[in-house]
């Protein structure tokens, strides 16, 4: 699959990786002038002295260079699409100079420095401001009895190469028993099958550290003054314990006796419990997410040893009896 996308200029012509190459290098620019932001926030502060910020550009831009170089090409990229990445970042510097004089608080950037930069940001850390499409490959292998599955992440071509990630994989063993993974949306598929999410967790995070800076400030009201690194390190070693418990104690109570339960559901079972699971998560965003990104007619297939792929339920975007010729056709 990856060989096939990386090499077919039918669906990718060359005119639209050049072109495309030149969009990322812009969006790595932008990281590259948000890390100078974060760095040094003097640089974007257009109230301060021009002299400051020219400091805090040459400071941060410095560091952001510095720490590149230390780094090597992001696998899969190779030398040629580093090659093609220096060249198109020479040929955008004009262009790229206009647009930092045309925004106010990145007028001090320099572009004959910053393209380079984007140069290497995109050749090394692209995965950390490009957007990406899952992919997950599920079934079985020739000789396998048990299915598995890989999640990949792809996030498109830079120069001649589909850059992609592994994200995560599960095989079921005789030692490994039946999972539930869930992919793009997945709080309330989380919450069900786990007893909390990611949100969840930041809440419990941020609340127990409160308590605990609370704990210390009734200490020092009563008198008993800890000094400030022992606190925090006291602090740092507790959260984790109440996290570390939080999560255990959620996983005994939910997760592990969901998969005893799956192990022993039946072929149409399981699939009725992943649309069920979807209904969850899409009505979860329909009532709390503005962008309501999961709804809709749920298609639910199933991948078996014996039979394959085989739907338990399938939409069409049009009428299946209007379109006879359709059908004839797949029945073929």
């Amino acid at each position: 699959m990856i060989a096939f996308l990386e090499t077919n200029t039918a669906v990718f012509p060359q005119t639209v990786r050049d072109a495309l190459l030149t969009k990322r290098l812009y969006a790595a620019a932008v990281h590259v002038l948000s890390e100078v932001e974060r760095l040094e926030p003097v640089f974007a502060d257009i109230n301060a002295i021009a002299a400051d910020r020219q400091a805090a550009w040459a400071a941060a831009s410095a560091v952001i260079s510095a720490d590149l170089a230390a780094m090597v090409v992001a696998a899969p990229l190779t030398a040629a699409d580093q090659n093609a990445a220096q060249q198109a970042a020479a040929a955008m510097q004009v262009d790229l100079a206009a647009e930092l004089a045309a925004e106010e608080k990145w007028i001090f950037a320099n572009a004959a420095v910053l393209a380079p930069l984007a140069c290497e940001a995109l050749m090394k850390v692209p995965a950390d401001f490009l957007q990406s499409t899952g992919v997950v490959l599920a079934g079985y292998g020739k000789d396998e009895i048990f299915p598995s599955f890989t999640h990949i992440r792809v996030f498109g071509h830079i120069a001649g190469t589909l850059f992609w990630k592994s994200a995560n994989s599960y095989a079921i063993t005789h030692d490994n028993e039946a999972w539930i993974q869930p992919f793009a949306q997945s709080s309330m598929i989380e919450r069900f099958t786990d007893g909390f999410d990611s949100t969840l967790s930041d809440i419990n995070r941020l609340c127990s550290g409160k308590l605990i800076d609370h704990v210390f400030d009734d200490l020092n009201t009563a008198g008993i003054v800890v000094p400030a690194a022992q606190a925090q390190a006291i602090k740092t070693t507790r959260n984790k314990e109440f996290l570390d418990d939080f999560t255990r104690r959620n996983y005994n109570e939910n997760f592990y006796p969901l998969r005893r339960v799956l192990n022993s559901l039946s072929v149409p079972e399981m699939g009725h419990l992943a649309e069920s699971l979807l209904v969850l998560e899409a009505l979860r965003e329909r009532v709390t997410s503005p962008s309501e990104s999961v709804g809709g007619p749920i298609d639910v297939a199933v991948v078996t040893k014996a039979e394959g792929l085989v739907w338990l339920k399938r939409k069409h975007f049009f009428e299946p009896e209007l379109n006879l010729r359709y059908l004839n056709r797949t029945k073929e």
